[in-house]
């Protein structure tokens, strides 16, 4: 996607958003068809919820946290707690 013009790349991302967001719209319900209100079907969900937001995250809206976040504080450094 490099080679992309930006508002091409955005849209391409979106795109794969929505792509992604169906596909696991689309296992919930399964899930919740196939295994009905059980552990499995509770498990699952979490498990798919996490997974699609993760993958959103990563394809379309990439979290990006400042440069401070990842600088050490002087507790870190001591080793005390």
């Amino acid at each position: 996607m490099a080679d992309q013009p930006p508002h091409q790349a955005a849209w391409v991302r979106w795109l794969t958003g929505i792509l992604l967001t169906v596909t696991f719209a689309v296992a919930v319900v399964w899930g919740a068809r196939a295994y009905g209100r059980s552990i499995a079907f509770a498990f699952g969900v979490n498990w798919v919820l996490m997974v699609w937001a993760i993958m959103f995250a990563s394809n379309v809206v990439p979290l990006r946290l400042p440069a401070n976040y990842y600088v050490t504080r002087p507790f870190e450094k001591a080793g005390r707690v």
